[in-house]
């Protein structure tokens, strides 16, 4: 039995390196990359089947430029801190798979401190360090990886050119982090510690003084050597690849309060983001609130923010283990900025009010993805938000706080999912349509933020709009309305304003079109123009907001629709703006009415083309104002340009209209003929009676009511009256008979 085993041994020890040299095609099909924890294959602590074919010296070098920043901290009762900014560049190589070499000039501006010494001075920085690529260690050398994370160790000269003693030694030892943005691009980020054995080079114990600085440098590299980025499991096949929309709650509460020195208030917090990856690096911008309440006298009884923030993103899970395409469980960390508003009330050291808000926040989440578009989020933040305070004596005091929060949440996020294979779909499935939508709801002049006039500033506002779907992402609509704005200068104002918005179906590009979805999900972004009469304001700004909607039945949505409407000049009068824009907010509550399609006849016809239901209408005739008793017949002609979609119908109509009319003034003896002339247009909703009542064919008579708006100029002439021309606007109702 032994005789039999050691043949088979001594066999298969002289066959298999013949069988390895037949079949190695198929083995350098699926490399092995060298692994050090793998200590049973590579039998040693280096990877031994991995190569490194960049061996000629004029390959991988490299050049970068960066920023950095540093924050000097010196061992003595002058211990100052502040912070140095400056700017640099590098020049490298890689030697091996593990091993590399650079050399760095910068130039550090100094500030003003406490203490007399070399940070106060402006410096320039000489260093040379080592690089040890510890991915690649760990995990095999691979260049197309897009994450890698290196220690950093090295000795530098600064040279002070107005200091007392003008040259520095130090040695500096860090991490490096750098993400492989293209064939030759790399990004990195560098925190470093810096230290300066005599830094104080003024008093006498500066030989037994040390500074401890720490630095931060962020830059990008290009490598004169090409090396292709492995994104293939992330292609960007469309700008909607990788986007995501998050929302969801939680709770807060102050993270000093664990300690217990600090007011054990806590509350909830909800926020709503859009962004993007690419790679291990994205982005997101979001809206989030929070609102907070303890019942200690002594501290603030009432907190509330609102504001919006901005964040850059790290894929761990991309960064760590880049042959994982779609991983179940995802994890990720952020970094960012907020700003908004902060209200407080309930202390009697400060008085109630609203002030701006802004400060970093940074955190990590853990997203399971149920299915592969859909996740479940875990998200846990700490921010620091600064303001302003007023004492109740009136003076302002800088507060800062220290905040935690932790919320759960739902990702929908377009992942390793090929949308153009659905395109044939869409064509079979999914229909242009044509809608309309009537909205009412609140109005809020942001810029009059003053704690006396929040809640009177608030005004009802409605919306008429018009719209085409042309595919089941994409909608543009025509909207016309007004609002109720009041102001601390002239009162109440009703501006009428037009808007012309994109509509994006974020669930549609996400997750892909289904004709039986019930709710919606989408992003607005557009132009307005708004008149303000009061304030004599005509303006020009944009809309961006959000609309979500669920579907009642064949024809009708009830949808949610927030909305900022910016304008870069005043709107109305006010007391606040938005850095130096001037916003409105709107929340309306509203239904959307989606049309059958039309092909020359009513009823369920599909349409056939986009000119079926179009008109051209010519009329003249008799026109006279009322009262009749002074006033006598006049002409009036008209031409409109339309468009029938189902019962209803929109039409563009110009016209002129001239009148006669005896007038009186008490200035003026006798009656006064006057002679007033109209040119100009009307914008017009139709709605056909005999088809409402679901008519199938075109019917013989036909009743229509019409109604819009009209704007344009008008002139009077008379004795009493200069004849000016001036402008006119109103409202225009009819009925035709066809």
């Amino acid at each position: 039995m032994m005789k039999r085993k050691l043949i088979i041994h001594i066999l298969l020890c002289c066959f298999l390196p013949e069988i390895a040299a037949q079949n190695s095609i198929r083995l350098d099909e699926h490399p092995k990359y060298g692994n050090v924890l793998d200590y049973v294959r590579v039998k040693r602590y280096r990877p031994a089947d991995s190569s490194f074919v960049d061996t000629t010296f004029s390959r991988n070098i490299y050049f970068s430029v960066y920023g950095a920043s540093e924050i000097p901290h010196l061992r003595d009762i002058t211990s100052y801190r502040s912070f140095s900014p400056g700017v640099g560049f590098q020049i490298g190589k890689q030697w091996d798979k593990f091993n590399s070499l650079r050399l760095s000039f910068s130039y550090m501006k100094g500030r003003q401190q406490a203490g007399n010494g070399m940070m106060i001075h402006n410096r320039m920085d000489f260093k040379a360090d080592y690089l040890f690529d510890v991915t690649s260690y760990l995990m095999g050398y691979r260049p197309e990886r897009i994450g890698s994370i290196h220690t950093v160790a090295g000795l530098g000269l600064t040279y002070v050119p107005d200091g007392v003693h003008r040259y520095e030694p130090h040695f500096q030892t860090g991490l490096h982090f750098r993400y492989h943005a293209g064939d030759h691009l790399y990004l990195f980020a560098e925190p470093l510690m810096m230290l300066y054995p005599s830094a104080d080079n003024v008093t006498p114990m500066r030989n037994s003084l040390l500074a401890w600085s720490p630095r931060l440098e962020v830059g990008a590299s290009y490598n004169f050597t090409p090396h292709s980025v492995s994104l293939n499991p992330y292609r960007n096949q469309s700008w909607m690849d990788q986007v995501f929309v998050q929302g969801g709650a939680g709770a807060t509460f102050m993270a000093t309060a664990l300690k217990g020195n600090a007011s054990p208030a806590k509350g909830g917090t909800a926020f709503l983001n859009l962004g993007k990856w690419y790679g291990v690096l994205g982005g997101r911008v979001g809206l989030f609130t929070q609102a907070w309440h303890n019942d200690q006298v002594s501290y603030d009884r009432v907190y509330g923010y609102a504001g919006g923030r901005a964040e850059a993103l790290l894929n761990l899970n991309r960064l760590f283990r880049p042959s994982v395409i779609q991983p179940r469980l995802e994890a990720n960390a952020f970094f960012g900025w907020e700003m908004g508003v902060v209200g407080y009330r309930g202390n009697a050291y400060y008085a109630d009010r609203f002030n701006w808000f802004h400060g970093p926040s940074l955190g990590g989440n853990l997203i399971y993805y149920v299915t592969p578009q859909v996740g479940l989020m875990l998200e846990g933040r700490y921010h620091r938000p600064m303001f302003d305070r007023t004492l109740s004596n009136g003076i302002e005091q800088r507060f800062t706080q220290k905040n935690m929060s932790i919320a759960l949440g739902l990702e929908i996020r377009r992942r390793d999912t090929d949308f153009y294979d659905l395109k044939n779909e869409y064509r079979r499935l999914f229909r242009p349509y044509w809608f309309t939508e009537l909205a009412g709801g609140l109005t809020e002049g942001i810029q009059a933020l003053t704690p006396s006039v929040v809640c009177d500033n608030i005004g009802g506002s409605g919306r008429l709009a018009f719209g085409r779907a042309f595919t089941p992402s994409s909608a543009l609509r025509f909207s016309v309305g007004t609002n109720k704005l009041k102001t601390t200068d002239y009162g109440t104002a009703y501006p009428f304003h037009l808007s012309l918005d994109y509509q994006l179906d974020l669930l549609n590009v996400l997750i892909g079109y289904k004709p039986d979805r019930r709710i919606d999900f989408d992003l607005l972004a557009g132009f307005n123009y708004l008149h303000n009469a009061v304030h004599d304001a005509d303006v020009l700004g944009g809309n961006l907001g959000l609309q979500t909607g669920v579907r009642l039945n064949r024809h009708f949505d009830l949808y949610l629709k927030p909305m900022l409407r910016l304008y870069p000049r005043k709107a109305f009068e006010g007391a606040k703006q938005i850095a130096s824009w001037n916003a409105i907010a709107d929340l309306h509550l509203g239904l959307r009415y989606r049309f059958e399609e039309f092909n020359g006849t009513f009823g369920d016809s599909k349409r056939k083309d986009f000119a079926d239901g179009m008109f051209v209408r010519m009329a003249a005739g008799v026109n006279k104002m009322a009262p009749t008793e002074i006033s006598g017949p006049g002409g009036t002609a008209n031409i409109s340009l339309g468009k029938w979609f189902n019962f209803l119908g929109l039409r563009l109509s110009g016209f002129a209209t001239y009148t006669f009319d005896d007038h009186s003034y008490i200035q003026l003896p006798e009656r006064q003929k006057e002679h007033t002339q109209y040119v100009g247009a009307r914008l017009e909703g139709m709605l056909a009676l005999a088809d409402f009542w679901k008519t199938e064919e075109v019917p013989t008579v036909d009743v229509n009511l019409i109604g819009g708006w009209v704007t344009g100029v008008a002139r009077n002439n008379s004795p009493y009256n200069l004849g000016n021309i001036t402008g006119m606007n109103g409202y225009a109702f009819s009925t035709q008979v066809k």
